[in-house]
């Protein structure tokens, strides 16, 4: 086993001299459609915004050995930047050597946040998205204080989408020119109340019009249910709100899982909670149908 690297600092990278200008950056949308919160490089690496109270990422990232089963399907990680009083993550960008991707992002897990008790001030902003996506979850009390906390928010997106029952749901879509010709994107709003049903016919659209072979699909995908299974690592770090990307590009697929920021060491059992795990299999077992 490979010796583990020290978390990472901002100091130290600051040490490193390896700084970007806000001129040198350009924004940069992934699968799921946010924006704002990574940028792009010259070099090509993405640069993701980094708040140090709320992320484990570096961390998870760093600490992960060289020959751990489950690296491969990392992005490697080059530091923590500053630029212009923000701090960033330089990620390697998984789509750069692509001529033409489609990419999708499929959120993995029974739970998709934890519980932090910033959470807890009432929202609404957060209250006019849940009327938004189904005014009937709004509890009598909701309804007249116009709010919501953002725990509440949170654990409702799950229950709406497959989240909660299956362990996966489709974060978003995003086609190549050739494909979105042929197959339109369903709307961020759509995603997020998608039955099972409409997730795996957009699955299935995503297979198709890549002209990917569906045992191509599964063998990738059991070829990674292995590797997380053989990981020492993953042994006692759970994941939590991590997506798994799919990247189909020439008629090849990639699969790699990014989004750590919630990912850590667990110190007893009774905290682990692998339905991430739950929700791989559950992918699998209904693409084999």
């Amino acid at each position: 086993m490979s010796e583990k690297s020290e978390p990472v600092d901002s100091k130290k990278a600051k040490k490193r001299g390896l700084f970007f200008k806000m001129s040198d950056l350009e924004s940069f949308a992934g699968a799921a459609g946010h924006s704002g919160g990574i940028l792009k490089a010259k070099n090509g690496h993405l640069l993701k915004i980094f708040h140090e109270e709320n992320s484990n990422e570096p961390e998870f990232l760093s600490n992960l050995p060289s020959d751990d089963p489950l690296r491969p399907y990392t992005a490697e990680f080059y530091g923590i930047r500053e630029i212009s009083g923000s701090k960033y993550l330089e990620l390697e960008n998984l789509t750069e050597d692509c001529q033409s991707p489609s990419v999708m992002d499929i959120k993995l897990g029974k739970k998709t946040f934890i519980h932090d008790p910033k959470n807890n001030a009432e929202r609404a902003d957060l209250f006019s998205k849940m009327q938004k996506l189904d005014p009937t979850s709004l509890t009598p009390e909701e309804l007249s204080s116009g709010t919501v906390t953002k725990s509440r928010y949170l654990q409702f997106r799950d229950d709406l989408s497959t989240t909660s029952m299956y362990g996966f749901r489709i974060e978003g879509i995003s086609f190549s020119k050739d494909v979105e010709s042929t197959f339109q994107k369903p709307e961020k709003i759509e995603l997020q109340r998608m039955s099972k049903d409409s997730a795996l016919e957009n699955f299935g659209k995503f297979v198709d019009g890549n002209k990917l072979e569906k045992s191509e699909v599964l063998e990738k995908l059991k070829n990674l249910r292995q590797a997380v299974t053989d990981s020492s690592y993953l042994k006692n770090h759970q994941l939590i709100g991590c997506s798994l990307l799919f990247i189909a590009d020439s008629q090849t697929l990639r699969l790699k899982l990014i989004d750590f920021a919630k990912s850590k060491k667990f110190e007893s059992e009774e905290e682990k909670d692998d339905s991430w795990r739950t929700g791989l299999d559950n992918l699998i077992s209904e693409i084999e149908q």
